[in-house]
């Protein structure tokens, strides 16, 4: 088997025959390319490397570009972030490229009874001073022999001749000139590698020469946060064992703290997800009002994770959509109030995904005007506006504007509503009720997410203190969305309803979403556009959660109009549909 390379392994075995397991690098991930989408990006970059930058195609202006033998291709990739920073491609089937660039009178067959033909090795210009290539050979290298292949063959760009020597390849003739460069034929041995080219390949791996793009990047996504030193060094402490008097008193400290941000409900504590979260609120739900009429509002991707969720709970309800980057009015519940007379409302705070922010007060005072319980997903908003009064369910997560780990979610609930249950039948894990009454967790809970939430919390600890956290993150966003319309690009969400974590946008010159991803983290930041309902709207998102500040923004804006300084056009992004 091959062992995890995170840089601490002492030595890679040779994995069994017909064997390849992916393997990481640090933040890189090295793996066989698979379906559709990998194809893509492969593409994509093929025609960034080949075609833009070494001339060796006509650029056709479709922005990538198949190679010519696609079709027996065997691909292994790089990602970083779930972003393709680099490639290489292998086949075993004749006619091979390195062929025509042979001696004359040299014949394949005369040189190898098996061979493996490496070609397209591409990495992103952000990532070529780290360890993507040389990862890529490993990857390679271990790949071929599983398969049983008996030689290596690869056309060496000229400057990358002492790459490849170092890892045991040599020349099979003089460099080739093609395009813009030129091309050496070259052969490793596999069926001859000794110990010592084993090791050359696998410190190639792991090389780690400095690299800004290696450096952990500012995250501006919207989860995970950026968490701040102070956060991770309370996660560095031992685990604590969930039914210890420590981690007890830590537990209903933590439920304590967050009473005051989901207007003054009490807490319980769940360890896993906002989705998690949401399933435990659909699960109240049904257990109070049963098969009674309630309402779901949509705005966006949240809003429609929260419909599927009332669905999987078996609530029957009317689901109201606007569109993307639209918001409801107090006149349109008003009206859906008196049409539909739902027991029961569910609704986003925050709709994440197009960086709306909802007047939820207004919703929760029609909500009490019609006896209609208030549930709220508030997963993107605790921490960031207050969650209003009246509420009757809210969720929440430690992993978002809070500044704490992923992994530990919320519920509040008004006292009323928890007695009105009168021990309805819940799942063991939805039992909120039971959570409420129990001093510490029902069930076993990690202490790691506990002690960073615990951590993070201190700088909303008293309403002073949370006003000013508030505004400082509304201050952040409000500079994204100045700066970007600085710059000709236009957020989702008009300044009336803008969140103050979130931005959305599409990038400039018809990026799609994940070259835009791609070329912050050449930057040195981690921005959203990687989730398909982003990607398929090509749009892209900043976030200005957790220890993100104002020189986190100026930065990333002064990098974007760098960017944009630098290309010949500049037009304004186009304008986004409400």
């Amino acid at each position: 088997m091959v062992e995890a390379m995170d840089g601490r392994s002492k030595r890679v075995l040779s994995p069994p025959a017909g064997t390849f397991q992916p393997f990481q690098v640090g933040p890189l991930h090295f793996r066989e390319a698979d379906g559709e989408a990998d194809m893509r990006r492969i593409h994509q970059l093929h025609f960034r490397t080949f075609t833009r930058e070494l001339g060796q195609y006509q650029d056709r202006g479709q922005g990538y570009h198949i190679d010519k033998f696609h079709d027996k291709n065997h691909y292994l990739i790089c990602e970083a972030d779930g972003v393709l920073v680099g490639m290489l491609a292998a086949h075993s089937r004749p006619p091979f490229s390195f062929a025509s660039r042979l001696p004359d009178g040299t014949r394949v067959e005369d040189l190898s009874h098996k061979p493996l033909e490496v070609r397209l090795l591409a990495v992103d210009d952000g990532y070529r001073k780290g360890r993507v290539a040389g990862g890529l050979m490993y990857a390679i290298y271990l790949w071929a022999a599983t398969k049983g292949f008996g030689e290596l063959f690869i056309s060496a760009v000229s400057e990358q001749l002492p790459l490849y020597r170092g890892i045991g390849f040599r020349e099979l003739g003089p460099p080739v000139p093609q395009g813009d460069c030129s091309f050496t034929p070259m052969i490793m041995p596999l069926n001859e590698a000794s110990l010592r080219r084993k090791r050359a390949v696998e410190r190639l791996a792991k090389a780690g020469l400095p690299d800004a793009s290696l450096d952990e990047p500012v995250s501006l996504l919207p989860g995970p946060p950026q968490i701040s030193a102070k956060v991770l060094n309370a996660v560095g402490r031992r685990a604590r064992y969930h039914r210890s008097r420590a981690f007890l008193d830590q537990f209903e400290e933590v439920r304590r703290r967050l009473s005051p941000l989901m207007a003054g409900r009490p807490v319980a504590l769940l360890a896993g997800s906002g989705t998690l979260a949401n399933d435990m609120v659909a699960a109240q739900l049904k257990a109070r009002f049963g098969d009674a009429d309630g309402l779901v509002l949509v705005t966006g991707e949240f809003g429609r994770r929260l419909a599927r969720q009332a669905h999987s709970a078996g609530l029957r309800f009317h689901q109201q959509e606007w569109s993307w980057g639209g918001a409801w009015t107090a006149a349109e519940i008003e009206e859906l109030l008196h049409l539909h007379r739902p027991e029961w409302l569910w609704a986003v705070q925050l709709e994440t995904s197009s960086g709306v922010l909802h007047d939820c007060k207004a919703l929760a005072e029609l909500c009490a005007a019609h006896g209609v319980a208030l549930a709220l997903d508030s997963v993107s908003a605790v921490g960031a506006v207050p969650v209003p009064a009246g509420v009757t369910l809210a969720s929440g997560v430690a992993g978002k504007c809070l500044g704490a780990l992923a992994g530990a979610s919320f519920v509040a609930a008004d006292p009323d509503f928890l007695t009105a249950l009168n021990g309805a039948a819940v799942p063991s894990s939805f039992d909120l009720a039971r959570m409420m009454q129990t001093v510490g967790p029902c069930f076993t809970f990690p202490s790691a997410p506990v002690q960073a939430l615990d951590r993070a919390l201190d700088q909303f600890e008293g309403v002073h203190a949370r006003a000013e956290r508030q505004r400082a993150m509304s201050l952040c966003a409000q500079r994204v969305r100045q700066g970007l319309a600085e710059l000709g690009i236009q957020s989702l969400a008009p300044e009336s309803r803008a969140a103050p974590v979130v931005t959305t946008f599409k990038p400039p010159h018809g990026l799609g979403s994940l070259e835009f991803v791609a070329l912050a983290r050449k930057w040195g930041f981690r921005v959203a556009g990687a989730s398909s309902y982003l990607q398929e709207r090509r749009w892209v998102q900043v976030a200005n959660m957790g220890e993100v500040d104002a020189s986190h923004i100026e930065s990333f804006l002064k990098n974007l109009g760098a960017w944009l300084d630098s290309h010949p056009s500049k037009p304004a992004s186009p304008r986004l549909e409400h």
